[in-house]
């Protein structure tokens, strides 16, 4: 779980008056505050977070950008009736961790850009909003354009190296997920001229052989 890059501090924070519960680790802030997001599901653990945490390290220092790694969990169903009771409770937790620049959240699986609008908003600071600081891209949170890309890039190396002794044209592609990182997948396939023809997500699915509209599908989310 350690290693000589971190992570640097493993946080607990709980309030049972709440039944809340949740974890913030800070990996590495050699390069600048920590950023990451903040993951609400109910089977999280620390060594969840301690990975995810890393990721973001190595995911700042690949894109040259001024910010350490960090990740922080709830604990708990994020359809819960109690949370907005939750979210603020975590969100006072957080306020000194944030206002001292020690961590940066964003949104993760299971939290959204409104509840970071909470958060900001109940510590007092709500000029530091994504949104406010030029973090999001077409509603899209930065670091899950981050994701995308490095999914296409990777996708699109990997069929350039096994494809260059040969003239196949770029495979059809179908997703799955159609999310924060997933959205963002398909906005990079669109930039790289990859047709998607299929998306599915726990709602439903869609598919056409000629190709869909991206920036149709992006106005309908």
């Amino acid at each position: 779980m350690y290693d000589e890059f971190g992570p640097e501090k493993i946080t607990i924070l709980s309030n049972p008056q709440v039944n809340m519960k949740s974890i913030l680790v800070i990996d590495n802030s050699a390069y600048g505050v920590p950023a990451g997001g903040i993951r609400f599901a109910q089977n999280i653990t620390i060594s969840e977070i301690v990975r995810l945490s890393r990721a973001m390290t190595l995911k700042f220092s690949t894109f040259g950008l001024p910010a350490g790694g960090a990740k922080s969990g709830l604990i708990g169903d994020p359809l819960d009736k109690n949370r907005d009771l939750l979210i603020t409770s975590f969100a006072l937790s957080l306020a000194p961790f944030i206002k001292e620049k020690v961590y940066y959240p964003g949104p993760d699986m299971g939290t959204y850009d409104t509840d970071l609008e909470r958060i900001f908003n109940i510590i007092g600071m709500p000029e530091l909003t994504p949104r406010k600081i030029g973090l999001m891209i077409d509603d899209i949170p930065i670091e899950e354009l981050f994701t995308g890309y490095g999914v296409v890039n990777c996708l699109d190396t990997i069929l350039q190296y096994s494809n260059q002794n040969t003239k196949k044209s770029k495979p059809k592609i179908i997703l799955e997920g159609f999310g924060k990182v997933g959205t963002s997948i398909a906005m990079y396939l669109r930039e790289l001229n990859y047709k998607l023809t299929g998306i599915s997500t726990i709602k439903g699915a869609i598919y056409d052989e000629d190709g869909l509209n991206i920036d149709e599908l992006l106005k309908l989310k």
